[in-house]
């Protein structure tokens, strides 16, 4: 379980007019926010949405969506999966990348 009060005050960042209520493009970044690496595939099955203002949730739905998220299977990459990227920058199949790869790496997207 989650903390609904976390929840419910990162909800409230996003919550633009004050109604309470929680657009579901954001669903993704709230999850983040609460620190859960939850994949787009569970967020979209939750009900995230492409676009901005297409559909609305209040904040206890947001709190059980993300509860099912967390304990949803999937829901985040894993050791594997992070590895398995890696190799689509090792160029030479020899289990290793090279520098400029390196810096194009996804993890260090604040360069």
């Amino acid at each position: 379980m989650v903390d609904a009060e976390a929840v419910k005050k990162i909800c409230d960042i996003y919550d633009w007019d004050g109604k309470g209520e929680l657009d579901l493009f954001f669903l993704g970044d709230v999850m983040y926010a609460l620190g859960m690496n939850t994949t787009k595939k569970v967020c979209v099955g939750l009900g995230q949405t492409d676009e901005e203002g297409k559909k609305f949730a209040k904040f206890d739905d947001i709190v059980e969506k993300v509860n099912a998220a967390k304990v949803a299977p999937d829901s985040s990459g894993t050791y594997h999966d992070y590895v398995e990227l890696l190799k689509l920058y090792d160029k030479n199949n020899n289990g290793t990348m090279m520098l400029a790869e390196l810096r194009k790496h996804p993890c260090q997207s604040w360069r």
